[in-house]
């Protein structure tokens, strides 16, 4: 068979019940190449493993529904005619816009949401005005089994939910006749997905981007057949009468129609008489829902408000208690600040006390310095006046030599003055002598004077000297300061 080749790109629209499996084969059609789109709805707890949802298309189906009067899991025909309401309008748009965006780049692309089911003539003209060529696929799964996961999930009864299942497939059905489109189970897809992908494409005359042998280990990965949760076993079996005949009617036009095709028409006569049936009771089913909603819409109101003083109390406790921890954590902050200061402060007095026990002792120091500074000034003043009383006895002594060597000259001979001569040579000894000790001395003088002098240096050059500045000039020019005349 040859591959068909794609001249258009291809929207692949996924129709089916909540909770029928559609996830599942979105995820698969997605892993056969198929663009989805980046702003998907997050898993929950009901659904671990994804939904495959674009939010954006839930949110535009949800405001459809709701301008319309209408809800999800409403059980009524969607109201007449209205595609050609302003509500359908804005969506359109809305939908022209996401799909431009967020899918616009792709080939192929596949959009998953059950509420499609009710909105599908919306989106089809969204995608055709884009020129895009729209395939459906429908997914279909045991009406007893979606009953089922609807009455865990939402913990409702399970007779509005079959008329829930028939309203979402004959919705589908009937807005997508001229269009092509296959019918699937989701037992055909858990138990041999490949002749499900070949048979989805052969049907609807595609090629997908990616193929099956490439995505089957991402594909057996995914689809956990112990994700499911309700299956329908013996007790389903036995409870079988109680499903509507119109409900295993249609069921087994499903299971006709994923097997070969043979069904839709089937199912199309069943729509009809379920409408005609409808019409019997449309509008006492308004009056009635539109009764419930309104209780519905009074009891949450109620429960919002009793919630809301419910929230306050507690919101009030919070900031109490909030505040109570906030002040605490205050308080710790202010002692602990008080403590710091506290060791600050006897820090600084100590630092303070030996400062000033420093500069006591400096001050004592200095003084002790002037007193042998000035020791120091006496003694080398003594020393000077006793060299000077040594020199003038000198100058007297060789005075007296040189007078008696003179008289001695004139009085003796050859003798005296020999004698002289030694006399002479003895004085100059004497003279070295006390040359000597002069000079020692002086040396000794000079020493002392070079110490003191070395040591004031120190003293006028230490910081101590530096720091003790101001003290110095209160003391000479205030404590030592002429007293005023009276």
């Amino acid at each position: 068979m040859s591959k068909p080749v794609e001249t258009k790109a291809r929207a692949l629209l996924i129709l089916g019940m909540h909770r029928s499996g559609t996830s599942a084969v979105t995820r698969v059609v997605n892993l056969l190449g198929a663009k989805i789109g980046d702003r998907l709805v997050p898993p929950g707890y009901d659904n671990p493993s994804g939904f495959w949802e674009n939010a954006t298309a839930v949110e535009i189906n949800e405001q459809l529904l709701r301008d319309l009067g209408r809800t999800w899991y409403d059980m009524r025909e969607m109201p007449d005619d209205w595609m050609e309401t302003a509500a359908a309008a804005k969506a359109l748009d809305l939908a022209r816009k996401f799909i431009r965006r967020d899918l616009g780049g792709s080939r192929f692309c596949a959009l998953k949401d059950p509420r499609i089911c009710l909105t599908v003539p919306l989106w089809i003209k969204a995608f055709e005005s884009l020129k895009f060529e729209v395939d459906c696929l429908f997914v279909v799964r045991d009406p007893r089994e979606v009953v089922e996961s609807l009455h865990r999930r939402n913990d409702w009864p399970r007779s509005p939910l079959y008329l829930m299942w028939v309203q979402y497939l004959l919705e589908a059905e009937a807005a997508t006749r001229g269009h092509h489109r296959v019918m699937v189970s989701y037992d055909q897809m858990l138990d041999d997905w490949r002749t499900c992908a070949e048979r989805v494409a052969k049907e609807l005359h595609l090629a997908w981007p990616v193929k099956p042998d490439d995505a089957a280990t991402a594909i057996d990965a995914y689809l956990d057949r112990d994700q499911r949760h309700h299956r329908a076993d013996d007790k389903m079996e036995a409870d079988s009468d109680e499903m509507p005949a119109l409900v295993r009617s249609l069921h087994g036009a499903c299971l006709k129609t994923a097997a070969d095709k043979s069904g839709w028409n089937t199912i199309a006569g069943l729509r009809s008489n379920f409408r005609k049936a409808a019409e019997l009771y449309a509008e006492r089913v308004d009056t009635v829902l539109t009764e419930k909603w309104s209780a519905e819409a009074r009891a949450q109101t109620a429960e919002s408000q009793l919630a809301e003083h419910e929230s306050m109390e507690q919101v009030l406790q919070q900031v109490t208690q909030a505040s109570r921890d906030a002040l605490e954590v205050r308080l710790a902050r202010l002692d602990e600040r008080a403590a710091n200061v506290e060791k600050l402060v006897q820090s600084e007095s100590a630092e303070r006390a030996a400062r000033w026990s420093d500069q006591a002792s400096l001050i004592a120091g200095m003084q002790e310095s002037r007193q042998d500074v000035r020791a120091l000034d006496g003694r080398i003043l003594r020393h000077q006046e006793a060299l000077q009383a040594v020199e003038a006895r000198l100058q007297r002594q060789y005075a007296l030599l040189n007078t008696v060597l003179l008289r001695l000259e004139q009085v003796a001979g050859d003798r005296l003055v020999d004698r002289i001569s030694d006399l002479a040579g003895k004085a100059d000894d004497i003279r070295e002598k006390v040359d000597a000790i002069r000079g020692a001395e002086v040396q000794t003088l000079r020493l002392d004077l070079e110490n003191s002098n070395a040591r004031l240096a120190g003293v006028l050059g230490s910081t101590s000297w530096r720091l003790t500045r101001p003290l110095r000039w209160i003391s000479v020019h205030l404590l030592r300061r002429a007293p005023a005349d009276e």
